[in-house]
């Protein structure tokens, strides 16, 4: 049997950092420890003695949620970009969809 509760959580910990790692496989190891740490939920708020950064001399930074940990490991998305199809009418004007735009063309006298 183990005899502390941090060899305790160790393995379980160091399950979630490989589900981290799976959904993000381009994370370093010390945003691995950030995300592992920010998902942390506290144990005993009121007699943990949490400081400042959110850690206890009892309870360290409180148990793991593995659900949080794979949603902050999220890698960023790219921005939606928006995609118009124009076409050219014998008139000069360019339809985008709902939207009509009118341009000059070179050489014209309008």
């Amino acid at each position: 049997a183990m005899r502390s509760r941090s060899l305790a959580g160790a393995p379980g910990v160091a399950g979630v950092a490989a589900l981290v790692l799976a959904r993000n496989p381009a994370l370093r190891w010390d945003e691995v420890r950030e995300i592992l740490r920010r998902a942390c939920v506290r144990i005993d708020t009121a007699g943990g003695n949490y400081d400042a950064s959110g850690r206890s001399p009892f309870y360290g930074y409180g148990r793991v949620s593995a659900r949080k940990a794979v949603e902050l490991a999220r890698p960023p998305q790219p921005a939606a970009a928006l995609v118009f199809k124009v076409v050219q009418d014998g008139a000069g004007a360019c339809h985008t969809g709902a939207r009509t735009c009118f341009y000059r063309r070179f050489g014209s006298e309008a």
